[in-house]
């Protein structure tokens, strides 16, 4: 058996838990203004997004998914670390 360096796995989960991040908050900010535009369509009413406004929350959607993220892992490898020692 062998022991893993300490900072290539901490690197790996932190590097893990950007990528989920990022991959939920496509699929949320996706999936919430699918269902939005539908609601809105359905109901009859005309959205009030230009293009460049929808570009900015689907960015900001995502970039916060991955703000939560990194956070949650950091917060995971603190534990890990103290854990460790």
């Amino acid at each position: 058996m062998f022991t893993p360096r300490r900072s290539t796995v901490l690197s790996a989960k932190l590097t893990a838990g950007l990528l989920t991040g990022l991959v939920f908050g496509v699929a949320g900010v996706g999936l919430a203004l699918a269902v939005g535009s539908l609601i809105l369509s359905a109901r009859g009413i005309p959205s009030a997004l230009n293009g460049g406004e929808i570009t900015l929350l689907v960015l900001g959607g995502i970039a916060g998914s991955r703000c939560g993220a990194r956070s949650g892992s950091g917060s995971a490898r603190s534990s890990a670390t103290r854990w460790l020692q």
